[in-house]
């Protein structure tokens, strides 16, 4: 498992003066507060979609018992469907250790332990197979080149860059073993350096139904992918 960091002149590289988890951001639901431990170099993009995420949630597939974000950062999509009540457990994975402490310390401020899991793994590799789940979703890595020249840090590349798309294909490999039947998969992603063909595909080589394609946000850049595991798959 890869166990880099960000160094300290990584972080400041970007303008985060703000070393450690020290941010907090509110996600207020009518009926819940969740603080989330918040640092702006573990995130890729999730609280920019989050409300997106949750009225695609709300509007198409309901509430679930299990729900899993995939290459979560500090997990703000995932903990805004826990707290407008869109699913009643959580999962949520990084490769970044940074991340999962992140997650794992908004967990402890919250007193969330009965509600989620959380787990430092590359792509699925350290999931357990226990964990089944009946929603999917995630903001993963949006382009598939860099600029020529770019220097970029390992783990800042990782939140946005999936060189030949090889972590989206090594996920929708292994993600069937935790879907359950007839469980969703909703991934946000970019039109400006992919296109649904190169993901249908994956999506239909492991026996995944594509539901839908769509865009449900003013920034015409994001789209959303739906799938499905199919119930006699």
């Amino acid at each position: 498992m890869t166990t880099a960091i960000f160094t300290d002149e990584e972080k400041n590289m970007y303008g985060n003066q703000v070393i450690g988890h020290k941010i907090s951001k509110k996600i207020m639901s009518p009926d819940r507060v969740i603080r989330v431990t918040y640092d702006e170099y573990i995130d890729g993009g999730g609280t920019a979609v989050a409300e997106d995420f949750m009225r695609i949630v709300k509007d198409k597939i309901g509430v679930v018992d299990n729900a899993y974000e995939f290459a979560a950062g500090p997990g703000y999509i995932g903990f805004a469907l826990l707290s407008f009540g869109l699913c009643k457990h959580l999962t949520l994975s990084d490769i970044n250790p940074e991340a999962v402490a992140a997650c794992r310390k908004t967990v402890e401020m919250n007193n969330l332990q009965d509600e989620v899991n959380v787990y430092e793994s590359d792509c699925l590799d350290d999931i357990p197979k226990s964990e089944q789940f009946d929603l999917v979703v995630g903001n993963p890595p949006h382009f598939c080149t860099m600029p020529n020249g770019t220097k970029i840090p390992p783990l800042w590349d990782i939140r946005t860059y999936d060189p030949g798309w090889n972590v989206h294909r090594k996920f929708y490999d292994d993600i069937t073993l935790h879907l359950k039947p007839g469980g969703h998969i909703l991934f946000c992603e970019n039109i400006l350096q992919s296109a649904p063909r190169d993901f249908i595909p994956m999506i239909r080589e492991v026996g995944l139904d594509l539901e839908e394609v769509f865009t449900v946000t003013p920034n015409p850049d994001f789209y959303y992918m739906w799938s499905r595991k199919l119930y006699y798959s």
